[in-house]
């Protein structure tokens, strides 16, 4: 789904218009990142301008879990244009993640990509304090790097 975004062209520049494509483009992108379910979200909430409980009752949700699952997918959204808006306008990426300001981020990195699913998070953690030589708790923080990572890639 192509996503048309209404400006004023009366007094647009073109550079303006390049940019504006650029922004449509990414953010085409990002929603293309995200389940059918979530997408549906944003798009209903954004572009629709329907309430959460409309939302909810409408997909036969609470509002609650309708509220939950769209802060989820703006997370991931805006995780991913913030790597876009760090290319094109040349500004640095804030992240709050403690994974991805670690000196050892690529190590960690490779041991949560080769981490079996069957193996417990304690049981990982272990492995990874003795692969960096630091221990990282609570495993919540490395369960949601994978997340971004998998968001990312």
């Amino acid at each position: 789904m192509r996503l048309k975004y209404e400006t004023p062209s009366s007094n647009r520049q073109p550079w303006e218009a390049r940019c504006c494509r650029e922004v449509e483009e990414a953010v085409d992108a990002a929603l293309a990142k995200l389940s059918p379910d979530m997408k549906m979200l944003v798009l209903d909430r954004f572009y629709r301008g329907l309430s959460v409980a409309r939302i909810a009752s409408e997909n036969g949700m609470t509002v609650n879990s309708a509220s939950a699952s769209l802060h989820d997918a703006l997370r991931l959204l805006r995780l991913v244009l913030m790597d876009f808006a760090a290319r094109r306008w040349d500004i640095s990426r804030i992240t709050t993640c403690r994974i991805c300001r670690h000196p050892r981020k690529e190590t960690i990195e490779s041991l949560l990509r080769t981490r079996r699913k069957s193996q417990s998070w304690g049981a990982f953690c272990k492995r990874l304090e003795r692969a960096i030589g630091e221990r990282i708790q609570p495993p919540q923080i490395l369960i949601a790097h994978l997340r971004h990572m998998t968001v990312e890639d």
